[in-house]
Protein backbone atom coordinates (compact mmCIF):
# COMPACT_ATOMS: atom_id res chain seq x y z
CA UNK A 1 0.00 0.00 0.00
CA UNK A 2 1.28 3.45 -1.02
CA UNK A 3 -0.26 6.46 0.69
CA UNK A 4 0.88 10.06 0.15
CA UNK A 5 -0.79 13.42 0.49
CA UNK A 6 -1.83 13.36 -3.20
CA UNK A 7 -2.35 9.72 -4.04
CA UNK A 8 -3.12 6.30 -2.61
CA UNK A 9 -2.35 2.88 -4.11
CA UNK A 10 -3.83 -0.29 -2.63
CA UNK A 11 -3.16 -3.86 -3.78
CA UNK A 12 -5.16 -6.93 -2.83
CA UNK A 13 -5.21 -10.67 -3.44
CA UNK A 14 -7.87 -13.18 -2.50
CA UNK A 15 -8.90 -16.80 -2.80
CA UNK A 16 -12.30 -18.19 -2.02
CA UNK A 17 -14.56 -21.18 -2.44
CA UNK A 18 -18.15 -20.84 -3.59
CA UNK A 19 -21.24 -23.01 -3.28
CA UNK A 20 -24.46 -22.03 -5.07
CA UNK A 21 -27.73 -23.94 -4.84
CA UNK A 22 -29.95 -23.72 -7.96
CA UNK A 23 -32.61 -21.07 -7.48
CA UNK A 24 -36.36 -21.45 -8.06
CA UNK A 25 -36.13 -20.07 -11.61
CA UNK A 26 -33.50 -22.62 -12.60
CA UNK A 27 -35.34 -25.50 -10.98
CA UNK A 28 -39.04 -24.95 -11.54
CA UNK A 29 -39.99 -21.82 -13.51
CA UNK A 30 -41.32 -21.87 -17.05
CA UNK A 31 -40.43 -18.85 -19.21
CA UNK A 32 -42.84 -19.09 -22.12
CA UNK A 33 -41.72 -16.99 -25.08
CA UNK A 34 -43.46 -19.16 -27.64
CA UNK A 35 -44.30 -16.06 -29.67
CA UNK A 36 -40.55 -15.55 -30.07
CA UNK A 37 -39.95 -19.22 -30.87
CA UNK A 38 -38.54 -20.51 -27.60
CA UNK A 39 -39.23 -21.52 -23.99
CA UNK A 40 -36.87 -21.96 -21.04
CA UNK A 41 -37.71 -24.79 -18.66
CA UNK A 42 -36.54 -25.35 -15.12
CA UNK A 43 -34.76 -28.57 -14.16
CA UNK A 44 -35.48 -30.04 -10.69
CA UNK A 45 -32.49 -32.40 -11.06
CA UNK A 46 -29.88 -29.62 -11.09
CA UNK A 47 -26.90 -30.02 -8.77
CA UNK A 48 -25.31 -27.14 -6.79
CA UNK A 49 -22.38 -25.26 -8.30
CA UNK A 50 -18.99 -25.36 -6.58
CA UNK A 51 -16.11 -23.06 -7.40
CA UNK A 52 -12.61 -21.92 -6.51
CA UNK A 53 -11.93 -18.24 -7.20
CA UNK A 54 -8.65 -16.32 -7.36
CA UNK A 55 -8.36 -12.53 -7.67
CA UNK A 56 -5.62 -9.89 -7.87
CA UNK A 57 -6.50 -6.20 -7.77
CA UNK A 58 -5.17 -2.66 -7.62
CA UNK A 59 -6.93 0.57 -6.59
CA UNK A 60 -5.30 3.93 -7.37
CA UNK A 61 -6.73 7.23 -6.14
CA UNK A 62 -5.44 10.69 -7.00
CA UNK A 63 -6.99 12.85 -4.31
CA UNK A 64 -10.74 13.08 -4.84
CA UNK A 65 -10.41 13.76 -8.58
CA UNK A 66 -9.46 10.44 -10.15
CA UNK A 67 -9.83 6.79 -9.19
CA UNK A 68 -8.78 3.71 -11.20
CA UNK A 69 -9.47 0.07 -10.32
CA UNK A 70 -8.07 -3.06 -11.99
CA UNK A 71 -8.96 -6.63 -11.09
CA UNK A 72 -7.84 -9.94 -12.61
CA UNK A 73 -9.83 -13.08 -11.85
CA UNK A 74 -9.73 -16.83 -12.44
CA UNK A 75 -12.54 -19.24 -11.52
CA UNK A 76 -12.71 -23.04 -11.60
CA UNK A 77 -16.32 -24.25 -11.51
CA UNK A 78 -17.85 -27.70 -11.08
CA UNK A 79 -21.45 -28.40 -12.12
CA UNK A 80 -21.87 -24.97 -13.68
CA UNK A 81 -25.54 -24.17 -14.33
CA UNK A 82 -26.26 -22.80 -17.79
CA UNK A 83 -28.56 -22.96 -20.83
CA UNK A 84 -27.24 -24.10 -24.23
CA UNK A 85 -29.26 -24.23 -27.46
CA UNK A 86 -27.53 -27.54 -28.11
CA UNK A 87 -29.78 -28.97 -25.38
CA UNK A 88 -32.98 -27.70 -27.00
CA UNK A 89 -35.87 -29.91 -28.08
CA UNK A 90 -38.23 -28.51 -30.73
CA UNK A 91 -41.92 -29.07 -29.95
CA UNK A 92 -44.51 -27.77 -32.44
CA UNK A 93 -41.96 -25.34 -33.84
CA UNK A 94 -40.98 -23.97 -30.41
CA UNK A 95 -37.46 -24.60 -29.08
CA UNK A 96 -37.53 -25.75 -25.45
CA UNK A 97 -34.29 -25.01 -23.58
CA UNK A 98 -33.50 -26.50 -20.19
CA UNK A 99 -30.98 -25.57 -17.51
CA UNK A 100 -28.21 -28.17 -17.26
CA UNK A 101 -25.01 -28.75 -15.26
CA UNK A 102 -21.58 -28.63 -16.93
CA UNK A 103 -19.15 -30.96 -15.17
CA UNK A 104 -16.13 -28.64 -15.26
CA UNK A 105 -15.68 -25.09 -16.54
CA UNK A 106 -13.38 -22.14 -16.03
CA UNK A 107 -13.59 -18.41 -16.51
CA UNK A 108 -10.82 -15.83 -16.43
CA UNK A 109 -10.54 -12.18 -17.26
CA UNK A 110 -9.86 -8.59 -16.38
CA UNK A 111 -12.06 -5.79 -15.01
CA UNK A 112 -11.11 -2.11 -15.36
CA UNK A 113 -13.00 0.89 -14.00
CA UNK A 114 -12.36 4.59 -13.56
CA UNK A 115 -14.14 7.59 -12.04
CA UNK A 116 -13.05 11.12 -12.93
CA UNK A 117 -14.35 14.34 -11.42
CA UNK A 118 -13.54 16.34 -14.56
CA UNK A 119 -15.18 19.52 -13.27
CA UNK A 120 -16.85 20.47 -9.99
CA UNK A 121 -20.16 19.93 -11.82
CA UNK A 122 -19.21 17.01 -14.09
CA UNK A 123 -18.34 13.43 -13.07
CA UNK A 124 -17.39 10.77 -15.65
CA UNK A 125 -17.21 7.02 -15.18
CA UNK A 126 -16.19 4.13 -17.44
CA UNK A 127 -15.71 0.38 -17.06
CA UNK A 128 -14.60 -2.55 -19.18
CA UNK A 129 -14.71 -6.31 -18.58
CA UNK A 130 -12.94 -9.00 -20.60
CA UNK A 131 -14.02 -12.60 -19.93
CA UNK A 132 -12.50 -15.78 -21.34
CA UNK A 133 -14.53 -18.97 -20.75
CA UNK A 134 -14.07 -22.67 -21.42
CA UNK A 135 -15.99 -25.91 -21.00
CA UNK A 136 -13.17 -28.21 -19.85
CA UNK A 137 -14.73 -31.28 -21.47
CA UNK A 138 -15.29 -29.87 -24.97
CA UNK A 139 -12.74 -27.03 -25.04
CA UNK A 140 -15.44 -24.65 -26.31
CA UNK A 141 -16.53 -21.31 -24.91
CA UNK A 142 -19.45 -21.18 -22.48
CA UNK A 143 -22.79 -19.96 -23.75
CA UNK A 144 -24.46 -16.62 -22.94
CA UNK A 145 -21.25 -15.03 -21.66
CA UNK A 146 -20.03 -12.13 -23.84
CA UNK A 147 -16.28 -11.72 -24.14
CA UNK A 148 -16.36 -7.91 -23.91
CA UNK A 149 -18.61 -5.53 -21.95
CA UNK A 150 -18.04 -1.77 -21.78
CA UNK A 151 -19.91 0.95 -19.89
CA UNK A 152 -19.72 4.73 -19.91
CA UNK A 153 -21.65 7.42 -18.08
CA UNK A 154 -21.65 10.93 -16.72
CA UNK A 155 -23.48 12.99 -14.11
CA UNK A 156 -23.71 16.70 -14.93
CA UNK A 157 -24.99 19.13 -12.34
CA UNK A 158 -26.60 21.82 -14.48
CA UNK A 159 -27.24 23.94 -11.39
CA UNK A 160 -27.76 23.32 -7.70
CA UNK A 161 -30.29 20.52 -7.30
CA UNK A 162 -30.46 19.67 -11.04
CA UNK A 163 -28.58 16.65 -12.40
CA UNK A 164 -28.51 15.20 -15.90
CA UNK A 165 -27.23 11.61 -16.14
CA UNK A 166 -26.25 9.42 -19.08
CA UNK A 167 -25.46 5.70 -19.08
CA UNK A 168 -24.37 3.57 -22.07
CA UNK A 169 -23.63 -0.16 -22.15
CA UNK A 170 -22.14 -2.16 -25.03
CA UNK A 171 -21.45 -5.85 -25.18
CA UNK A 172 -19.89 -8.06 -27.84
CA UNK A 173 -21.58 -11.04 -29.43
CA UNK A 174 -22.20 -14.12 -27.26
CA UNK A 175 -22.32 -17.83 -28.04
CA UNK A 176 -25.81 -19.35 -27.79
CA UNK A 177 -25.24 -22.82 -29.28
CA UNK A 178 -22.07 -24.86 -28.84
CA UNK A 179 -23.20 -27.35 -31.50
CA UNK A 180 -23.93 -24.95 -34.38
CA UNK A 181 -21.60 -22.18 -33.15
CA UNK A 182 -24.50 -19.72 -33.41
CA UNK A 183 -23.96 -16.31 -31.84
CA UNK A 184 -26.24 -13.56 -30.59
CA UNK A 185 -25.01 -10.29 -32.17
CA UNK A 186 -23.37 -7.41 -30.29
CA UNK A 187 -25.64 -4.64 -29.02
CA UNK A 188 -25.59 -1.33 -27.16
CA UNK A 189 -28.14 0.55 -25.06
CA UNK A 190 -28.24 4.09 -23.65
CA UNK A 191 -30.30 5.63 -20.84
CA UNK A 192 -30.86 9.33 -20.10
CA UNK A 193 -32.32 10.74 -16.88
CA UNK A 194 -32.86 14.09 -15.19
CA UNK A 195 -33.33 14.70 -11.46
CA UNK A 196 -34.62 17.93 -9.93
CA UNK A 197 -34.59 18.63 -6.21
CA UNK A 198 -37.90 20.34 -5.38
CA UNK A 199 -37.50 20.71 -1.66
CA UNK A 200 -35.85 19.30 1.41
CA UNK A 201 -37.13 15.73 0.86
CA UNK A 202 -38.81 15.79 -2.58
CA UNK A 203 -37.17 14.97 -5.92
CA UNK A 204 -38.80 14.94 -9.35
CA UNK A 205 -37.27 12.79 -12.06
CA UNK A 206 -37.77 12.02 -15.74
CA UNK A 207 -35.90 9.90 -18.21
CA UNK A 208 -35.76 7.66 -21.23
CA UNK A 209 -34.60 4.05 -20.94
CA UNK A 210 -33.17 2.56 -24.13
CA UNK A 211 -33.02 5.99 -25.74
CA UNK A 212 -32.26 4.75 -29.26
CA UNK A 213 -34.79 1.89 -29.11
CA UNK A 214 -32.22 -0.90 -29.52
CA UNK A 215 -34.02 -4.26 -29.71
CA UNK A 216 -33.30 -7.80 -30.76
CA UNK A 217 -34.31 -9.08 -34.18
CA UNK A 218 -37.41 -11.07 -33.23
CA UNK A 219 -37.19 -13.09 -36.44
CA UNK A 220 -33.74 -14.37 -35.39
CA UNK A 221 -33.94 -17.11 -32.76
CA UNK A 222 -30.25 -16.57 -31.96
CA UNK A 223 -30.63 -12.87 -31.12
CA UNK A 224 -30.73 -12.25 -27.35
CA UNK A 225 -30.31 -8.47 -27.46
CA UNK A 226 -32.53 -6.10 -25.45
CA UNK A 227 -36.14 -7.27 -25.28
CA UNK A 228 -37.85 -4.02 -24.21
CA UNK A 229 -37.73 -0.99 -26.48
CA UNK A 230 -37.68 2.72 -25.64
CA UNK A 231 -39.44 3.61 -22.38
CA UNK A 232 -40.21 7.14 -21.18
CA UNK A 233 -40.92 7.73 -17.49
CA UNK A 234 -41.77 10.63 -15.19
CA UNK A 235 -42.24 10.66 -11.44
CA UNK A 236 -41.43 12.04 -8.02
CA UNK A 237 -39.84 10.56 -4.92
CA UNK A 238 -40.30 11.66 -1.34
CA UNK A 239 -37.49 10.58 0.97
CA UNK A 240 -38.19 11.29 4.60
CA UNK A 241 -35.28 12.97 6.30
CA UNK A 242 -33.20 13.25 3.13
CA UNK A 243 -32.21 16.80 4.00
CA UNK A 244 -30.69 18.97 1.32
CA UNK A 245 -28.75 16.19 -0.45
CA UNK A 246 -29.94 15.97 -4.07
CA UNK A 247 -31.32 12.57 -5.00
CA UNK A 248 -30.58 10.60 -8.14
CA UNK A 249 -32.91 8.23 -9.93
CA UNK A 250 -31.42 5.26 -11.72
CA UNK A 251 -33.22 2.86 -13.96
Amino acid sequence: MLNTAEQRLVGRASWGQGYRVPNLKERYYLFDHSALGYMVLGNPALQPERSNSYQLGLDWHWGTTLAVQANAFYNQIRDLIQVDQDQAAVVQGVAQYRYENLANARTAGLELATQWQALPTLALNAAYTYTHTRDEQTGQALTRRPEHIARFGFDWMLRAGSTLSWRTQWQSRELVSSASQAYSPAWSKSDLSFNQQLGRDLTAYAGISNLFNAQRDFSDANDFGPLAGRFVYLGARYQWGAGSTPGKETS
